[in-house]
């Protein structure tokens, strides 16, 4: 009787542990993480630029990863976790940066212009070559091309011309130049973003299966 009552209690103690241990793996988990990758350009938006450093900080600033662009200006960080994050190459003077919220499973390709700050900027518009949705967003086809261009204007609503700006596809949805050159491979939901120091704005972006 005995035997057969620490069996029972042995078993239960089993089972208790596995489930401990799946809550375990589960809650270790529960944090989605995903990457970043992207390039860095001079400020001519052709040449790439190796030997930048490069930064990943969180919403309040606190430095989560740190890199260096290799030879043709590429750089990567992996296991970055949820939540607002901006992408800083450069330093305060001279830089390009990106910021955005990274959700669960999405993955951000970025494009970023090395450039002299000009803090005269007080707007960024963006347009896009194909004609938006009465949303504002845009919708394009798998493998489709579309061209975005910036205005950029100062306090008074002045347009400052030729301003050098960075670029982020949020979800995955496709590679963009630092001309604004966005190529669309893969469908779904997602964003885009052009950014100049700390002022950015957001387009949202709609890829589709292309039509047959």
């Amino acid at each position: 009787m005995k035997r057969a009552v620490c069996c029972g209690l042995l078993g239960c103690l089993l089972i208790w542990l596995a489930g401990c241990t799946s809550f375990s793996a589960l809650s270790g988990g529960s944090v989605p993480i995903g990457d970043i990758d992207g390039n860095v350009y001079l400020n001519t938006r052709t040449a790439t630029a190796p030997l930048v450093p490069i930064e990943l900080r969180d919403a309040s600033g606190d430095l989560l990863q740190q890199t260096v662009s290799g030879p043709d200006g590429y750089f990567y960080f992996q296991n970055v976790p949820v939540g607002m994050l901006e992408v800083i190459a450069g330093d305060e003077a001279i830089n390009g940066r990106v910021r955005f919220n990274r959700n669960p499973h999405e993955h951000a390709r970025l494009a970023l212009t090395v450039a002299e700050v000009n803090n005269a900027i007080a707007q960024l518009n963006v347009h896009s070559a194909k004609p938006a949705e009465p949303d504002g967003s845009v919708s394009l086809e798998k493998n489709e091309e579309t061209l975005f261009t910036v205005e950029a204007k100062d306090a008074d609503s002045q347009i400052i011309p030729d301003v050098p700006v960075s670029w982020a596809v949020i979800g995955g949805l496709g590679d963009i130049t630092p001309d604004g050159t966005f190529k669309a491979n893969k469908v779904g939901d997602g964003e885009l973003i052009v950014q100049h120091y700390g002022v950015n704005k957001h387009v949202q972006l709609h890829v589709k299966p292309k039509d047959k």
